[in-house]
C-alpha cells in the first residue's frame, strides 16, 4: 500500500502485529518521523538525538529524506508532543507516526499538535499512521477522519460495540456489516486483519514476522 496524503488507523492487542504492520507501511516512504512511545523501533527508525528544542527544531526543517524516531521528554510529554506535532505540519511532505496514540487522545480530547495533524495535515502533504490498543479509547474525531483501518484482534467483548459504532460511521459499505466485521475481529488469530477503506469493501490481510 502506498501512502498518498492518508490517515491511517492501525488497531488491536499488544503483540497482535500493529508494529510490524506499520514497519512495512512506513519502511516504503522516504521521509518518516515517528513518535516511538515504547522505544519499540529503534532498529529501523534511529533515534534522534538532543534536546527536545534541537529535535524540533531538525524537525522542521529536515533534510530530503530521513527516518526519525522521537522519545519523547517524560516530564513534558504533551508539550514535546504538540511541539513535534507543529514542526512536522511546518515542514510537510512527510509520513508521521504515533504509537500509542491514545496517550494523546482520548474519548473527549485530542491533544492540540495532534489535531493540527489530523486537521490540516493533508493539506501539507502529510500521511499521519496512528497505532492504539483499543479504538474505544481514541476520539470519534479522529477515527472518523481517518481513511484506512487495519483491525488486528480486539479480544474483550465488552468493546465490541463501540468498534461496530465506529466501522459503521465509515459510510457505505459498512453500516450493513459493522457488526459482522466486529465480530470476526475479534476471534481473529494473531498477525491476521480486517483492512477497512472508505468507499471499498473490506479486505483481510497477515503479517508476516521474521523470527
Amino acid at each position: 500500500m502506498t501512502l498518498q496524503n492518508l490517515i491511517v488507523g492501525i488497531s488491536g492487542e499488544k503483540g497482535a502485529g500493529k508494529s510490524t504492520l506499520l514497519q512495512r507501511l512506513a519502511g516504503e516512504e522516504p521521509s518518516i518521523a515517528l513518535i516511538d512511545t515504547l522505544g519499540e523501533h529503534e532498529t529501523l527508525f534511529p533515534v534522534f538525538p538532543g534536546s527536545p528544542r534541537e529535535q524540533v527544531l531538525a524537525l522542521a526543517e529536515p533534510p530530503e529524506t530521513f527516518r526519525w524516531s522521537f522519545l519523547l521528554d517524560p516530564d513534558h510529554e504533551a508539550k514535546h508532543f504538540n511541539a513535534l506535532c507543529r514542526a512536522a505540519y511546518r515542514s510537510g511532505d512527510m509520513t508521521f507516526c504515533v504509537e500509542e496514540a491514545d496517550r494523546y487522545s482520548s474519548a473527549v480530547k485530542d491533544l492540540p499538535g495532534l489535531k493540527i495533524m489530523y486537521d490540516y495535515g493533508r493539506h501539507r502533504r502529510i500521511n499521519l499512521v496512528w497505532l492504539t490498543r483499543n479504538l474505544a479509547t481514541i476520539s470519534r474525531k479522529l477515527t472518523s477522519q481517518t481513511d484506512v483501518f487495519y483491525f488486528f484482534r480486539q479480544n474483550e467483548p465488552k468493546y465490541v460495540k463501540d468498534l461496530a459504532d465506529r466501522i459503521g460511521a465509515m459510510g457505505e459499505p459498512y453500516p450493513a456489516v459493522a457488526e459482522q466485521l466486529a465480530q470476526e475481529i475479534l476471534n481473529l488469530p494473531k498477525y491476521s486483519y480486517v483492512l477497512a477503506a472508505k468507499g471499498h469493501q473490506p479486505s483481510r490481510g497477515t503479517v508476516t514476522v521474521e523470527s
